[in-house]
């Protein structure tokens, strides 16, 4: 992957709050320290393809995105590229860096997939902010376990599935996670390519496209560029190995 590090400058000090109603971390910290939180640190805009963190730096600061998508990936000792997730608004990112650990390196590598825009935050001034209130420690870490938890279904399921129970898998869990529409269906939110999920989940792009068009022939899903929807959710949970 080719990373850029050029970003568009930053705004002042203090930033209006944007509420993400759906962002589970957000909403746990209440209106008073989401309050707090939107005073330190400074807006951040970094332009698509753009690195906001390299697997390996230090962990000087943690980021909140505000507006835009971005790409978590980890590289392995041989070269092998994993796709971890793709975040939007209200997300948490370098988390581990706001919990006193001593130094902290980046365990992943995240990319600005459209431009985005980031609060910024410096370590020292998130690690003041987490220890005057404690709930907001409990809720840090309540996601770093989430992430964890994730991170091992997603290597289980290596090993436990085929490459079509993976897709299907991997569909259900983000269709949980997105608005169903007017008509019963649901968008896979936010957008990925095949490829993205293919990297996702540990599988060929081609079996990806294996997969889909066996879906697709079940009436389950239907595709488009840059696209995914579920078109009954019972049906192809009840599909699953």
């Amino acid at each position: 992957m080719t990373h850029n590090r050029d970003a568009v400058g930053h705004t002042g000090s203090a930033i209006t709050v944007r509420r993400v109603e759906d962002d589970p971390f957000l909403v746990a910290l209440g209106a008073e320290a989401r309050g707090e939180l939107a005073s330190i640190g400074h807006l951040r805009r970094y332009l698509a393809g753009a690195v906001l963190f390299l697997q390996g730096d230090p962990g000087t600061h943690v980021v909140v995105v505000r507006t835009g998508t971005v790409t978590v990936a980890r590289t392995s000792t041989d070269g092998h590229e994993s796709l971890l997730g793709i975040r939007g608004p209200g997300s948490l990112l370098g988390e581990l860096a706001g919990l006193d650990l001593g130094e902290v390196r980046r365990s992943a590598s995240v990319t600005a997939r459209t431009d985005v825009t980031a609060h910024v935050i410096p370590r020292a001034e998130f690690l003041d902010f987490v220890e005057r209130r404690p709930h907001v420690l409990l809720e840090v870490t309540r996601l770093l376990a989430r992430r964890l938890m994730d991170a091992d279904r997603q290597r289980a399921d290596v090993g436990a599935y085929d490459a079509l129970g993976r897709v299907v898998r991997g569909l259900v869990e983000r269709a949980v996670n997105s608005e169903v529409g007017p008509d019963g269906t649901i968008r896979i939110d936010p957008p990925l390519t095949q490829a993205e999920l293919a990297q996702s989940l540990g599988v060929s792009r081609e079996s990806v496209t294996r997969a889909l068009v066996e879906l697709r022939g079940r009436g389950l899903v239907r595709t488009g560029r840059r696209s995914l929807t579920v078109v009954d959710l019972d049906a192809l949970r009840a599909s699953a190995p």
